[in-house]
């Protein structure tokens, strides 16, 4: 688990608009769990695999982290022994928003 805080105006500041993340492609169906901060709108922070949209953060309190959420990821849509692309990206630049506890399960 990546426990490291990643966004704006959470954890680092180096991440204004989007953050990447990338993991070796594998003949298993994986599981992407992940924490938001600051998630105010249902559609505020989209996750995409490897260019393709896969689903939105969830809402949470103010300030706060929300309660995580699970992203399914099919060996299937998974460059297998490859480089996959994970992007988390926040709808308006400027907003505040952030990722933590970043885990890929089987």
């Amino acid at each position: 688990m990546d426990t490291g805080e990643y966004g704006w105006k959470y954890g680092s500041n180096q991440h204004k608009t989007e953050l990447y993340a990338s993991f070796t492609g594998t003949n298993q169906d994986l599981t992407l769990h992940v924490t938001g901060y600051d998630i105010d709108f249902v559609d505020e922070l989209a996750v995409y695999l490897n260019g393709d949209l896969i689903g939105y953060l969830t809402r949470g309190p103010n300030n706060k982290l929300n309660g995580g959420d699970t992203f399914a990821i099919p060996a299937s849509a998974q460059v297998l022994g490859g480089a996959n692309l994970l992007r988390f990206k926040v709808k308006s630049s400027g907003w505040i928003w952030g990722v933590t506890n970043l885990l890929l399960t089987p």
